[in-house]
């Protein structure tokens, strides 16, 4: 009957309405859940192409257009791409921005006939001529770099070994090989270098004058003898190359100031005459 449909109905939707109501009631089953339209194919492919939120845009490889800022797929700088070293070095304590090598790395470089390399004794002349090691070259001024290194820069630079070192590599030998690098680097063109294979023998000449006594093959002439810097013998020889290597250097350090100055000279009368002790403009 009408009354009988009636109460059926009204029973049915307070039971509803308390199942939508109670947050412990069983959850619809799944066969009378509405069913979730599903997207078509091109949205379907759009979707895949999105990123997970856990990704960020900028380091997902999976946009075309987006950058790659990962540090194994950057393109690699200039100076990253410097050639390495040619021996095994190190950079010490005191002379942090140098690489040095010690002296069983320069002994079997000395036995090593197919790697070409230059040794720049930089102790003074005295100490030089008392003994030294095979082939070194004795430069311990501005001017001697300049003339045997950069007046006539070699066309095979980068690939000669270059090792500087006085009597304990402590400060002639840091000096001049610093000097050569900035030298160098005011002529070339950056990143590139004339001679980039520099490098310090730690200890200097009394290490390995210490560790290699008896092997005469190694020094010039078979003098394996060591005069020191302040042997009383030369005291008036250290005082005078003391003086000139204190003179040169002052003179290198004013030039490289005033050419780091960029005086324009157009704004200086010519018909005046020019104070060479004047202040630069």
């Amino acid at each position: 009957t009408v009354l009988q449909r009636l109460f059926r109905l009204g029973t049915t939707t307070r039971a509803t309405m308390q199942q939508e109501d109670d947050p412990c009631a069983s959850p619809m089953p799944i066969e009378q859940a509405t069913a979730t339209p599903q997207p078509t194919s091109q949205v379907t492919t759009a979707m895949r192409q999105l990123p997970h939120r856990s990704q960020s845009c900028i380091f997902s490889s999976s946009l075309p257009n987006a950058p790659r800022l990962h540090a194994p797929d950057l393109r690699l700088t200039h100076s990253l791409e410097a050639p390495a070293p040619l021996l095994e070095c190190y950079r010490s304590s005191q002379h942090p921005d140098l690489l040095s090598i010690n002296h069983r790395t320069l002994v079997r470089l000395m036995h090593d006939r197919n790697r070409p390399f230059v040794i720049i004794d930089c102790r003074y002349p005295y100490e030089f001529a008392g003994g030294h090691i095979r082939s070194a070259k004795n430069l311990f001024t501005e001017d001697k770099i300049d003339e045997f290194f950069l007046k006539h820069p070699s066309a095979n630079g980068s690939q000669v070994i270059i090792i500087f070192h006085c009597e304990f590599s402590a400060n002639r030998g840091p000096t001049m090989m610093r000097y050569l690098r900035e030298q160098d680097r005011q002529r070339s063109t950056y990143p590139n270098l004339i001679y980039p294979h520099l490098f310090l023998l730690d200890g200097g000449y009394r290490s390995f004058y210490q560790n290699n006594t008896d092997s005469q093959d190694m020094y010039d002439g078979g003098m394996n003898q060591y005069v020191q810097m302040d042997d009383n013998r030369f005291r008036t020889e250290l005082h005078q190359y003391h003086a000139i290597c204190q003179t040169r250097r002052r003179e290198k350090k004013l030039q490289r100031c005033m050419s780091s100055r960029a005086i324009s000279f157009d704004r200086v009368n010519a018909d005046q005459p020019q104070d060479p002790c004047a202040s630069p403009q």
